[in-house]
């Protein structure tokens, strides 16, 4: 089933088409993209929020509608459990870009 076919179910007392409560990850909508620098990374993450983004007290960076995140924590960008050093471009409802970093 595709990510666009996917019904969303109504709220059953007021009958408006429910939010995706939080980040939660979700496997299935989990994707890698191509690699980028640092500096590539940065420039997208800042067109993938638009403007006023701010950054919260749990260190991500969230866009002014609160629906999407940019997320790249110490551990991350050391490449844990063995991978490369990454960032995440998340949309809240689990959608998760996973975006491998790499400078020449």
């Amino acid at each position: 089933m595709s990510f666009a076919s996917k019904k969303v179910r109504p709220d059953p007392i007021t009958g408006t088409p429910r939010q995706s409560p939080s980040f939660k990850p979700d496997s299935s909508n989990n994707v890698t993209a191509k690699p980028r620098s640092t500096d590539e990374f940065l420039d997208d993450a800042k067109k993938f929020l638009g403007e006023n983004y701010e950054q919260r007290p749990d260190g991500n960076f969230y866009s002014a509608d609160g629906q999407r995140r940019v997320r790249f924590t110490d551990s991350d960008l050391k490449g844990h459990k063995g991978g490369s050093p990454h960032g995440h471009f998340e949309f809240n409802g689990g959608r998760n870009i996973h975006i491998p970093i790499i400078d020449p």
